[in-house]
């Protein structure tokens, strides 16, 4: 009798548990069950400037926390050949008002990775990276999250996007219809809230692949721009694209 009371109050009590969801499997902590929302704020503070978080599949990747105590927050996710000082040219505008985090993907910058030895099987994991980045985001209580991404980045983010339900919104810019086996057309039709689609119009690909996506999803907006130059080259060519960025996540994020 004793011994069934026992086991109905430990099975009771991890009935009232949950895991929480953690980019770093060591820091998984075990919390009541009414903290379920991983978007809730969790077990660390913020730490402004260089960070470095851990992805599910054991990889550091480095990063950059911008913003202040806002729980609205974007990842940025940078192209092939850059890393994240690539959104230099944005930040300023945004980091008064939201949490910024820029990462560097694997294999660029200071993360892990030596992307010469790179294979498809490599690139198609960048979605984790994104996924690192979001979770860190919601660690430190950031309760509505923007995802920024340019060309295969962006590709990465609109993977990441369609399994997170705290993701309210996307911007991508060149996106491709596929990047090293990392797929646009499928997601996009699975996600469900706004999307900015930006393209200048002299790349062909690019463009060729916001207006596939734009008929896939209807909830997205089409910019183009008259310019030939590749997701965040298109900053600083004076065609606006940093007001329209501020003016989409003022509308769309929170």
């Amino acid at each position: 009798m004793r011994t069934a009371l026992v086991l109905s109050l430990l099975l009771l009590l991890a009935a009232c548990q949950t895991q929480i969801i953690t980019s770093d499997p060591a820091k998984a902590v075990i919390l009541p069950a009414q903290i379920r929302n991983p978007a809730q704020p969790m077990d660390l503070v913020p730490h402004f400037g260089e960070i470095t978080i851990k992805t599910v599949d054991g990889l550091n990747i480095s990063g950059t926390l911008y913003g202040n105590e806002s729980r609205d927050g974007i990842v940025m996710v940078h192209q092939m050949g850059k890393d994240r000082e690539s959104w230099k040219p944005i930040i300023h505008k945004l980091k008064n008002k939201y949490k910024i985090l820029t990462i560097d993907l694997r294999g660029h910058g200071k993360s892990q990775g030596d992307i010469t030895k790179f294979t498809d099987g490599d690139y198609q994991k960048f979605p984790n990276d994104v996924q690192a980045a979001a979770f860190y985001l919601k660690r430190i209580g950031v309760k509505n999250i923007a995802i920024v991404g340019a060309s295969i980045g962006a590709n990465a983010a609109l993977q990441y996007a369609v399994k997170d339900e705290n993701v309210s919104t996307l911007v991508l810019l060149s996106p491709g219809i596929q990047y090293h086996g990392i797929d646009s057309i499928k997601p996009a039709t699975r996600y469900s809230n706004a999307m900015l689609l930006v393209s200048g119009n002299a790349d062909k690909y690019s463009t060729s692949t916001v207006n596939t996506l734009r008929y896939a999803h209807p909830n997205a907006k089409l910019v183009t721009y008259s310019t030939s130059a590749h997701g965040t080259e298109i900053f600083g060519r004076n065609v606006g694209l940093e007001d329209e960025i501020y003016s989409w996540l003022d509308t769309h994020l929170g």
